[in-house]
């Protein structure tokens, strides 16, 4: 997702307020990170399973109050070959 002109700290604002605390509590989430270099925002998640991932998705990516602050946003999808935590 990427701000828009000057809006990057209201965004970010935004997203540590509004979006990470409903992102935490939905079934299936496994983990999350969020971060950002400049006006471009990432965020990557984990899922347990398709289910779960397709029940988050029926929320909008971007809410109605986040689109004064967002010039443009993607969603891709990606299938985890491998990984685990380091001790």
């Amino acid at each position: 997702m990427q701000a828009k002109p000057g809006r990057d700290a209201e965004l970010e604002r935004h997203v540590r307020e509004h979006a990470i605390p409903l992102i935490r509590h939905h079934r299936g989430l496994l983990s999350f990170w969020t971060g950002r270099s400049g006006a471009d925002f990432l965020a990557v998640t984990v899922w347990s399973d398709a289910v779960a991932l397709s029940a988050y998705e029926q929320n909008p990516v971007i809410a109605d109050e986040d689109e004064p602050l967002v010039a443009s946003s993607s969603v891709e999808h990606y299938h985890l070959i491998d990984g685990a935590p380091r001790p």
